[in-house]
């Protein structure tokens, strides 16, 4: 199987290319397209003699084995680098079934663990930012997590149940004789802590998910809807339930093409969302307790619930944001409060323009991130009474009080502080609430980031990122 095409364009080294065999016939070439949404593609094929270089694929797969009902699981496998030279890996493909909640690579050095590949996406093509150099008696481990939570009967792995694939791909010299072996062995891994496991190539710190940030993910991916154009926006954690938000979109900076026209207003009106767009679940087993809010929203993005148990949804699509008293409100209830006119995009104290978020302070202060063709935040009293707006327009990093955009707002309720997250400027700005700026966090070292929150247990930032292997959730170093 050759990954020619994929999220991003698979680029390999020059003069390098994938090897047919000899008895490989030029009359036919059959590709096969695994995925959804692509409307349009390009492949430039060419049979070469003389290349240079030539990529193997190496295969860890698990022979069997099974997951046991209402649990978190792993498939462990593992094998070493037995060959006389190193593996330079340039690029990988996972591949489980829909249980499948994360599938990860370290290679151990050495005691030395450096995680090469890390992804929430069950069906996944990624190529490395550099090759990785697998040096000879390296072990290569590979990880498959499941999530079985609220099934009451064991799957098992093969064909018809799960599957647990990590295909590594290793370029080579031509004149090499390695001959690439795949792996079956499962066993038991024992990987680093929260405090060991160090991605070397892009010093960051991945949070591993033995904690009860594994049952947030496990239940977002649960909570997604069968129509394939929703996807879990937002998310909330309260007492004992887990609240989630559906929205056409979850990375708004880059996939609102064709929503807007060149005045930011919705361009068609008919994209309301008919399902329930909000759903709250219970964090003991996972169950749905509630749903509502269907043809209601266009683009929600932003979902907040306050310490009086007040929710609060921005929507993108409306430029407004909704308050309703009480979780459980039902379809004929009307908002309490909305502020925003309803399709009206500007810039005072009744308009915004794509608010993104909201949160709520310890007095039941509101403060809308106003977003992403404004660029400010935007202060209420709780009754919904203007307050003032604070931060500046600028392109240029490092500025306090300045944004590109307003991604996402997280309380850090230890500091009392506000931390509004700047995608377009790789940012955090940190704002007292009365509205004064004194710190910049930089996060350019993380591509893509699109939610932030505070841990007061851990007294840390955590940032949510989307992008190929950069994907997951981090803990930020301050």
């Amino acid at each position: 199987f050759l990954p020619i095409f994929s999220e991003s364009p698979i680029t390999l080294n020059y003069n390098s290319s994938f090897f047919l065999g000899p008895s490989f016939g030029r009359d036919l070439i059959a590709l096969i397209l695994n995925g959804r949404n692509h409307t349009a593609f390009c492949l430039d094929l060419e049979l070469a003699k003389n290349a240079a270089y030539m990529v193997d694929v190496m295969l860890f797969a698990a022979p069997g084995g099974s997951l046991p009902p209402n649990s978190h699981h792993y498939i462990d496998l593992s094998c070493p680098n037995n060959y006389d030279e190193n593996l330079s890996a340039i690029m990988y493909r996972t591949h489980t079934h829909k249980l499948g909640q994360y599938v990860s690579m370290w290679v151990e050095h050495k005691d030395t663990w450096t995680l090469i590949a890390s992804e929430n996406r069950t069906n996944a093509i990624v190529q490395l930012p550099e090759p990785f150099n697998i040096r000879a008696n390296d072990i290569m481990n590979v990880r498959c997590s499941y999530d079985t939570l609220g099934m009451n009967k064991t799957i098992y792995i093969g064909e018809n149940g799960e599957m647990c694939n990590f295909y590594l791909y290793i370029i080579r010299n031509v004149s090499s004789h390695l001959e690439i072996r795949d792996c079956f062995r499962e066993t038991l891994l024992n990987p680093p802590n929260r405090d060991r496991e160090i991605d070397h190539q892009l010093s960051r710190h991945l949070i591993t998910f033995d904690t009860n940030l594994e049952h947030v993910a496990s239940w977002s991916i649960q909570a997604q809807s069968s129509n394939d154009s929703l996807a879990i926006s937002s998310l909330e954690h309260t007492g004992a339930v887990l609240v989630t938000l559906k929205s056409h979109a979850n990375d708004f900076s880059r996939n609102l093409d064709g929503w807007f026209d060149d005045h930011n207003i919705l361009i068609n009106f008919l994209n309301v969302i008919k399902t329930n767009a909000l759903t709250v679940f219970s964090m003991r087993n996972s169950s749905i307790l509630h749903s509502a809010a269907a043809n209601r929203f266009y683009l929600p993005s932003g979902l907040h619930v306050s310490s009086e148990g007040k929710i609060f949804i921005t929507d993108l699509g409306l430029h407004q944001v909704v308050m309703f008293s009480r979780l459980y409100f039902q379809p004929r209830d009307a908002p309490e409060l909305v502020l925003g006119t309803a399709f009206d995009p500007g810039n005072d104290s009744s308009h915004f323009c794509k608010p993104t978020s909201v949160l709520t302070d310890h007095e039941e202060n509101i403060f809308v991130g106003d977003g992403l063709c404004n660029t400010r935040i935007v202060k209420f009293e709780d009754d919904g009474h203007y307050v003032g707006s604070f931060g500046l327009q600028s392109s240029e990093r490092g500025l306090s009080g300045t944004f590109g955009e307003v991604t996402d707002l997280a309380l850090d309720v230890t500091r009392e502080v506000i931390l509004a997250l700047d995608n377009k400027l790789k940012q955090i700005q940190v704002m007292d609430f009365l509205g004064n700026f004194y710190q910049v966090i930089d996060v350019s070292k993380y591509k893509n980031v699109l939610k932030i929150s505070y841990s007061p247990d851990m007294d840390a930032i955590l940032i949510l990122t989307s992008y190929g292997l950069d994907s997951g959730i981090f803990i930020l170093d301050r």
